[in-house]
């Protein structure tokens, strides 16, 4: 079966992938242009067809090697790779590509390809290995926690399954990057505990064995080469996937999504409608702000004083560190951790992140210091008991 012939299946049930997780995880409002809304992308990196070429020549190799035939010739690699990648610029020719240093242009990119695949071919060994899969489509049922079904299938194609010499399955996953992938991370690798899950549940490892892991990953250097990093997953590491992908899946379905700056904003395909949210997010809160500050907050169990009545972050600056920061940066009126550590200590962090976007202009009204007392009192504390701390410490969370 196919790449497209496995994902046309895939879409018959309610399914999610490692894709879909990873989005999410690195920017959930990327994940509702892409996923939900199904928004044609405003322009695509250059990593992407490149490396969807790279997996093509790679498959053929491996292909080979399972049929038993005499490997493929360097190229016949070259060839299928050049192939490829011309035909995904052709396809996606209305639409601006983001080029990298290293590949500037397309003579660039299909020159570095063929750099790559010489080293792939000239480094890649299997000795002691015997190929039992290239490009293997698996699914399986997700469950909870408490060993309930959930309405939603994981699916994922592995790349590469291979058998070492103890009999022992090995998931190969085959990457071109720039950087190194350092052990830590290939460890933490949600990618390969997704994989791993997929294996147990179609009885590929017994369902308490570690499953063998390994990153094949091709440099974009000057002078490419190709580096192997080895990582295991464990039982406990596919429960914890389970759960991460189960808690996913309950925040989509909230239909909670907000912009999440990070490194991979420079390639981002939605820029201009991530721009376009911000912009009509700020300007309807500004206008007339609908929900009140202490509200998520004081679910959260934090010991913060509230104002007692709903307290606009538009146009009510919380006193204490509030109202002593707007003067220095009117964005730091407890929203913005950083600005402020001791003013959001007992709130948990991701809490404040959908509430970045307020606070966008200094307060309008500080509430004086002779009123304080009367208007806020601790979420914790009795509602109806004033708090009698000072005002210079109004702003310190509760002892």
């Amino acid at each position: 079966m196919s790449r497209n012939q496995a994902l046309r299946s895939f879409s018959q049930d309610l399914y999610v992938s490692h894709s879909q997780i990873f989005k999410f995880s690195t920017c959930s409002l990327a994940y509702k242009f892409h996923y939900v809304e199904r928004r044609e992308p405003e322009r695509i990196s250059i990593n992407l067809p490149f490396g969807k070429a790279m997996h093509a020549a790679q498959e053929l190799y491996y292909r080979s090697l399972k049929a038993g035939r005499t490997k493929e010739p360097l190229n016949a690699l070259v060839e299928t790779f050049d192939t490829v990648l011309n035909l995904e610029l052709e396809k996606h020719a209305g639409i601006p590509f983001v080029w990298k240093k290293a590949t500037p242009d397309k003579a660039s990119a299909l020159a570095l390809g063929r750099a790559m695949l010489t080293a792939f071919y000239d480094s890649i060994d299997l000795s002691g290995y015997a190929v039992v899969e290239v490009e293997l489509p698996l699914s399986a049922r997700l469950y909870t926690d408490d060993g309930l079904p959930t309405d939603f299938m994981l699916v994922g194609i592995l790349d590469l399954l291979l058998m070492d010499e103890n009999d022992e399955a090995v998931v190969v996953d085959n990457k071109t990057a720039a950087q190194p992938i350092a052990q830590q991370k290939a460890d933490e690798d949600l990618q390969m505990s997704a994989y791993a899950y997929l294996l147990a549940s179609n009885k590929y490892v017994f369902p308490t064995a570690p499953v063998k892991c390994r990153f094949d990953v091709l440099r974009k250097l000057k002078t490419p080469k190709l580096e192997h990093v080895h990582t295991t997953r464990t039982a406990q590491n596919r429960r914890r996937f389970a759960k991460i992908a189960n808690a996913v899946l309950a925040n989509v379905d909230s239909g909670h999504f907000y912009p999440q700056p990070g490194w991979m904003c420079s390639d981002c395909a939605y820029q201009e409608a991530c721009k376009a949210w911000q912009s009509e997010k700020i300007g309807k809160y500004s206008q007339k702000p609908r929900t009140p500050l202490y509200g998520p907050l004081q679910a959260s169990g934090g010991a913060f004083l509230f104002r007692k009545e709903p307290a606009w972050s538009s146009n009510v600056c919380v006193p204490g560190a509030a109202a002593r920061c707007h003067r220095r940066n009117a964005r730091a009126c407890l929203i913005n951790p950083s600005k402020n550590p001791s003013a959001t200590r007992s709130v948990p962090r991701a809490l404040t992140k959908p509430w970045m976007t307020f606070c966008q202009s200094p307060p309008k009204t500080i509430i004086p210091k002779n009123r304080r007392k009367e208007h806020y009192h601790a979420p914790d504390s009795n509602p109806g008991k004033r708090d009698q701390r000072s005002p210079s410490a109004i702003h310190q969370p509760l002892r």
